[in-house]
């Protein structure tokens, strides 16, 4: 039995984790370019379309870990501006 509620949350997370890596790849090289370059690269990445439709308990990790990079960038590049 298929159930299109985690099927619609997997697409959903997918796209979020596909933004935070352009956000990420803009922080760091600073070229709309590059970070679509990457944003795209991930988005055809075959692996990411078919582990996005599964439930595993470590996909997620990939968008919180994307998160944590961009975030503690944004802080330390925020430190380095102060000083």
């Amino acid at each position: 039995m298929s159930h299109p509620e985690l099927l619609i949350l997997g697409v959903l997370r997918a796209l979020a984790e596909v933004a935070m890596l352009f956000l990420l790849a803009y922080e760091l090289f600073s070229s709309a370019v590059i970070a679509s370059t990457s944003a795209v690269l991930l988005l055809a990445d075959p692996l990411h379309i078919v582990f996005s439709r599964t439930t595993f308990e470590d996909i997620p990790a990939i968008f919180f870990l994307l998160a944590g990079f961009f975030f503690s960038l944004r802080v330390l590049q925020r430190d380095r501006e102060r000083d």
